[in-house]
């Protein structure tokens, strides 16, 4: 059958796993169902497939392709720099196209943005059997290849991430000489023992099944170390140094900024950097024309991860939940577990887009509340 105006749903890989484990159960039948009643299209991102495509079984592998192949229709994202090809995209696509309307129209407000970027965002359309024919080939090479790589590394950058080694609500230091900074042999012991503070935290309460929590703390903070020995020559101006190094400017900060606010702008600046090989616009334009909170995926990244610290336990699916927040703003119906749902909920009132978000969150939980929820709104 032909879709006249779609709707797009954005499915919890939770939600997807099930739906391929479990096919014959009622509620599974009724939301497959849904899809194929033309109402409801899966809306598919680069985030959901690798989540979905590493795990380590084959025959899940298998049942959660052959899922996809069943599905009447699905939706994704157009690659912002390789539009030829049917690979669904990832973050950088969405956060692609938010850039160049924003070079094109400074200034402009959220709506706007999310207006212009919607065609892009929402801009491939075809069958689950089209979509798993034109990307096995490209699955299967990841899964063989790529998948436990990208899994470690995301895994090393979850627990290393999750915990707190100073305090971000630390009021940033002022640039007036009243304070001082440790020497060497001093920032070396201090390191030290936030290393130590930092992998306790990540044995007692990180994911870490395929990394070594001494290692991966020793390696990063042999990094931070690396990293500071030439700053802290300049005494002081160590703080003053450090954003200069990182691109980061007071004038770009809230007022009264924190060391969190401080950490964040330098994510910023540096992921432009990335935005601008694929651009092919200097980092030096993107700094001045953009900053953070005109962004609209940005700004749920940002508030969305700062929430996700306060969790107790870190998580690897913390990483891809975050990315896939991203994509909300383009979509009509948001399927989260409880725990983000809950982290929307907190976020609703901390800025109107976050708000629009949430509406968008089933109020019934689990599957049942997602069919209920997907019949109503026919």
């Amino acid at each position: 059958m032909l879709v006249g105006a779609p709707k797009f749903v954005m499915l919890d890989t939770a939600t997807m796993g099930q739906l391929a484990n479990r096919p014959r159960e009622e509620t599974s039948k009724e939301l497959l169902a849904c899809f194929r009643s033309g109402d409801w299209v899966p809306y598919l991102t680069w985030h959901h497939l690798e989540e979905l495509f590493s795990h380590a079984n084959d025959d899940v592998f298998r049942r959660r392709v052959d899922l996809i192949a069943k599905l009447p229709h699905v939706a994704y994202v157009k690659q912002s720099q390789h539009t030829s090809e049917p690979y669904s995209g990832s973050v950088l696509d969405i956060r692609d196209y938010e850039l160049k309307f924003l070079l094109a129209n400074p200034g402009a407000a959220h709506s706007a943005i999310v207006d212009a970027v919607w065609p892009s965002a929402r801009g491939n359309f075809c069958t689950g059997e089209q979509f798993v024919e034109n990307n096995f080939q490209w699955w299967r090479i990841f899964r063989r290849f790529l998948a436990l790589p990208t899994r470690l590394r995301k895994e090393e950058v979850a627990n290393i991430t999750h915990f707190f080694t100073t305090d971000p609500n630390e009021p940033l230091p002022l640039n007036d000489g009243s304070w001082s900074v440790l020497s060497p042999e001093g920032s070396a012991k201090r390191l030290a023992e936030m290393a130590a503070k930092l992998e306790r935290q990540i044995n007692e309460f990180g994911d870490s099944r395929h990394i070594n929590p001494r290692t991966a703390t020793a390696k990063f903070m042999r990094e931070v170390h690396k990293e500071s020995l030439p700053l802290l020559s300049k005494g002081p101006d160590f703080i003053e140094a450090m954003m200069q190094r990182d691109g980061v400017s007071r004038e770009r900060l809230p007022p009264l900024p924190t060391v969190g606010d401080m950490g964040y702008e330098a994510v910023f600046v540096g992921q432009l950097r990335v935005h601008a090989r694929r651009l092919l616009i200097s980092h030096d334009e993107l700094v001045r024309s953009v900053r953070k909170e005109q962004r609209p995926s940005w700004l749920i990244w940002q508030e969305i991860d700062r929430r996700m610290k306060q969790f107790p336990r870190a998580e690897i699916g913390n990483v891809n939940d975050r990315h896939i927040l991203s994509f909300s703003p383009y979509i009509d119906i948001l399927n989260v577990d409880k725990r983000v749902a809950e982290l929307l909920r907190q976020s609703a009132t901390s800025h109107e887009i976050l708000n629009r978000v949430y509406q968008r969150v089933p109020r019934g939980r689990g599957f049942k509340g997602l069919v209920d929820h997907l019949k109503g709104q026919r």
